[in-house]
């Protein structure tokens, strides 16, 4: 089995890529939603919210890995 270092690098690289742009862009969403979310869900115990709320951040990531691959 051939294994190739220099594909392994640039596979890290971009997973730190992704990393940092996925907290940069959570940063704005969280600063403008979070308060009102975490009433919501903790206190109103909204379960549909916090399922749409995950569905957000994990259309996000799709969107990240799209476009840096």
């Amino acid at each position: 089995m051939y294994f190739n270092f220099g594909s392994f690098l640039t596979a890290i690289l971009f997973l730190a890529l992704g990393l940092i742009a996925f907290a940069l862009l959570f940063r704005p969403f969280a600063n403008l939603f979070l308060a009102p979310f975490r009433r919501e869900i903790l206190e109103e115990r909204n379960t549909a919210l916090a399922v749409f709320a995950g569905f957000v951040l994990l259309s996000l990531s799709i969107i990240i890995a799209a476009a840096i691959h």
